[in-house]
């Protein structure tokens, strides 16, 4: 290729690159190149690195070295540090920026990231009326990383810098750079990494390589090397090109000719898109593709045994009636509909594994021929309230779907306050994260509907039969007659999916298969560590992205080339640009249980407590993290049968150690009284309540529901198995006063469905004063629990743990009735 031939390609792609800066999200990073033109107070142009460290060695009066490092670690030594503190701030004070710094600030940037220490990107930034925020790596990202406008100095500001931060927080020397609140080591290192995961481009401007280390930076990695790019001087060095070209592209252009790109490329965007004609940014209208396709058995497997959700598959399967038995179309589907017709938002709610992604990709087609407009969030980082408003703007009657909603809680609210007439929500969580944030939601003016779709009705049992039959999947119950499974499922798995497919997967093909694609961990420590952390994000119902897994696995292997070849690893992850595609969570968990030895579940699970414990401005995927691991019910699940009691107790045990703030935490504490009563040891239980009541005590506003349950639950136990008829007496009606207490929800029935255990063991040895007591304990749980039902008659009435705890009340009541009638 000629010379006006790479003149006229650097050309065009710099062009492309301006026009993906102009759509909003491209990252910036700023070199000191970047600076290069501007005018210091002392009227004096910002030096390179290279001259700055030439004018240190003057300052220090001894020889001259390019090696800024070098040359300010000399100075420091040797000399008080005021006087170099004052020449740095006269240096790199700006007064005065050029027009192609203008034109540059003007983008609106995702992030905007500089190693300089100067403001030229915050003054540009004023001079076209944008007010930038600077900040530096001792800021905590939790308090600012929602804003817009921010530039983040990753080797210091110039107005931070005084005589304590010249050492640490102001990269200048050798000091400096290894201390330890150093950019790889800072908060602020794991939202670079998601930046660079998420944006649409990575433009370097004026980098040198004297700003970082670009190693330290990026990775070995493809998919980012495709939006790398470093806009460098038209006659950059030998060196320069050498390293740079491992990372990205070299556009040779300079800043100034850059600017006038981007200056074009942001008209020519703002008069392609008008308000009238926005497009969607992050949200996408759901389309029904009517592909000629059939579903084969591998379709199945990949579905029941991967959590692999084909798209196209399952709009085959709900419009149309597939020969080979696919997926069990849910009677809830038609529920969701009702509601959206009476113009009622929905929640659709489950545990762990039990299908309500499957649930709300099935609604896509379903609603879909029912003439919904049905969108769903494509992109994150998008201005999803912008999208929300064009939707609403038109009379076309709309539904959005969101799946895990707990991400997008302000999302959620906004929608919630607008309350738009022609847009409503069906939405999904976990049961625990709803229960959480349910108040929220409320009080922001959302009124919605509620689902639970863990347990499967009869008739979808009857239909998931033949599905797991179709695909030879039922091992030693092949044998058994239709109605024999269907009760296998509906008794031994309690109607729930995830329980289902858990003993499917124990087959020893499955077991076999599964040890022989871990091989690859065995030869690598890290890449062991960083299956189990993109595994455990996903059984946390965290999206798995390359940084989160980083952040857990503590390495970055994630990035690695030769990791993502693997063919182990393949067969387990799917690479999606940045993004990591695991099987479902019900798989990650069966890996996680059989895969990884006990003792290191503990340490793994202990370090990633630590580091997160420790932080005090966690995002929202880190705080969720850290709240998993302290949950008793997690930990149980997760850790493998084997010597199971004992790992328990030294998890709980060292994690008040690792996280000391944890010993004043009445949820430790609550978490770890339940951790003991599966064992039976009731006063360690009732010695680690009383802590947490009294340490709820302390805290104005602390509400103990979860605490009162647990109690009950503690007493209840304890009044069934006690054989002292007085004592046993005393515990029931301590359980049933607390009870009385605690919210009229599913947590409080999940412990009174115990009543009839009471029943069965105590009843017949009571007083006539104490049957009645008892009598009247069971039909003021009947009342309440019918009154739930009522007050959510569509969604309750068939949801096992509410439904049982009122038919087992019933049964009882009816029983004490008919014994003293007889």
């Amino acid at each position: 290729m000629d010379h006006d031939s790479i003149a006229d390609h650097c050309q065009i792609e710099a062009m492309r690159v301006a026009a993906t800066v102009a759509s909003g999200k491209a990252v910036a990073f700023l070199g000191a190149g970047f600076s290069l033109g501007c005018k210091s107070v002392k009227n004096i142009d910002v030096p390179s690195a290279k001259e700055l460290s030439k004018q240190i060695s003057k300052l220090g009066k001894f020889s001259e070295d390019e090696d800024l490092r070098y040359t300010s670690d000399k100075y420091l030594e040797n000399n008080p540090p005021s006087e170099l503190i004052k020449f740095l701030k006269d240096t790199f004070t700006i007064k005065e920026t050029c027009n192609h710094h203008e034109k540059i600030a003007s983008a609106n940037w995702r992030r905007c990231y500089t190693t300089n220490y100067d403001e030229v990107f915050e003054i540009a930034s004023l001079k076209i009326g944008r007010r930038v925020e600077s900040l530096d790596i001792n800021s905590l990202p939790s308090q600012h990383y929602q804003k817009n406008n921010l530039c983040i100095h990753l080797n210091g500001h110039i107005k931070k810098l005084n005589e304590e931060t010249i050492n640490s927080s102001f990269k200048l020397s050798e000091s400096s750079y290894v201390s330890p609140d150093s950019f790889l080591n800072s908060e602020w290192h794991y939202h670079f990494k998601t930046d660079i995961e998420t944006c649409s481009a990575l433009v370097f401007i004026g980098y040198s390589m004297y700003d970082m280390e670009i190693q330290k930076l990026l990775f070995d990695n493809e998919s980012l090397k495709a939006k790398t790019y470093f806009i460098t001087s038209t006659a950059p060095h030998e060196k320069e090109i050498h390293t740079l070209k491992k990372y990205g592209s070299i556009i040779p252009i300079g800043a100034e000719a850059f600017s006038e790109l981007i200056g074009n490329a942001i008209s020519q965007y703002q008069d392609q898109t008008s308000e009238s004609d926005r497009i969607l940014e992050g949200l996408e209208l759901y389309e029904l593709a009517r592909p000629d396709i059939a579903i084969a058995d591998r379709d199945v497997e990949n579905l029941l045994v991967f959590g692999a959700i084909e798209q196209q598959s399952i709009d085959a399967s709900i419009t149309s009636d597939a020969e080979i038995p696919f997926l069990v179309k849910r009677n809830d589907l038609e529920t969701v509909l009702r509601f959206l017709e009476n113009n009622l938002n929905t929640v659709i709610c489950s545990g762990f594994g039990n299908g309500k992604t499957i649930f709300l990709k099935s609604l896509l087609p379903y609603l879909h021929t029912r003439s919904f407009d049905v969108y769903q969030i494509v992109d994150s980082g998008a201005d999803l309230i912008g999208d929300i408003d064009q939707i609403i703007s038109n009379t076309q009657k709309s539904v959005l779907l969101i799946d895990n909603y707990e991400h997008h809680v302000e999302l959620v609210k906004h929608i919630g306050r607008i309350n738009p007439d022609n847009l409503k929500l069906v939405i999904t969580s976990r049961l625990h994260y709803h229960s959480r944030i349910k108040p929220e939601l409320l009080s922001s003016g959302l009124t919605f509907q509620e689902i639970f779709i863990d347990h499967l009705t009869p008739g979808e049992i009857e239909d998931f039969v033949p599905v797991i039959t179709n695909i030879g999947a039922w091992g030693e119950r092949a044998a058994l007659s239709h109605q024999k499974k269907c009760e296998f499922l509906k008794y031994e798995n309690d109607s729930q999916i995830s329980l289902a497919l858990l003993e499917l997967f124990k087959s020893k093909h499955i077991v076999a298969s599964l040890k022989s694609v871990m091989e690859f961990c065995d030869k690598n420590a890290k890449y062991r560590d960083t299956v189990f952390a993109a595994s455990l994000i996903n059984v946390l119902n965290q999206q798995v992205t390359s940084s989160l897994v980083s952040e857990v696995a503590f390495n970055d292997e994630i990035y690695s080339a030769k990791l993502l070849c693997e063919p182990g690893f393949k067969q387990l992850f799917k690479k999606n640009g940045n993004n990591i595609k695991p099987k479902s969570s019900l798989f990650s968990f069966f890996l996680l249980k059989n895969s990884f030895q006990p003792s290191y579940i503990v340490q793994q699970l202990l370090s990633v407590a630590k580091k997160y414990g420790a932080k005090d401005g966690n995002v929202y995927e880190e705080q969720e993290i850290f709240k998993s691991l302290l949950r008793f019910s997690f930990i149980e699940r997760i850790l493998p049968d084997t010597t199971k009691k004992a790992n328990i107790r030294k998890y709980y045990e060292q994690l008040k150690i690792q996280v000391k703030w944890l010993q004043h935490d009445p949820h430790y504490w609550l978490q770890y009284a339940m951790s003991v009563m599966p064992e039976k040891e009731y006063p360690k239980a009732q010695q680690f309540l009383d802590q947490a009541y009294s340490l709820a005590k302390s805290r104005s506003n602390y509400h103990t529901n979860h605490l009162d349950t647990q109690q009950g639950r503690l007493y209840l136990i304890q009044a069934i198995q006690s054989v002292d008829p007085a004592k046993s007496f005393e515990y029931f009606k301590l359980a049933h006063a607390l009870f009385c207490k605690t919210s009229n929800d599913i947590y409080r029935y999940r412990q009174v469905d115990d009543y009839a255990k009471y029943y069965t063991a105590h009843y017949n040895r009571l007083s006539n004063k104490n049957k009645a007591y008892f009598e009247q304990a069971c039909k003021k749980m009947l009342a309440d629990v019918q009154k739930l039902i009522t007050s959510n008659a569509p969604t309750f009435q068939n949801h096992s743990p509410i439904s049982r705890a009122k038919e087992n009340l019933q049964k009882t009541v009816e029983e004490i009735i008919f014994s003293r009638a007889s």
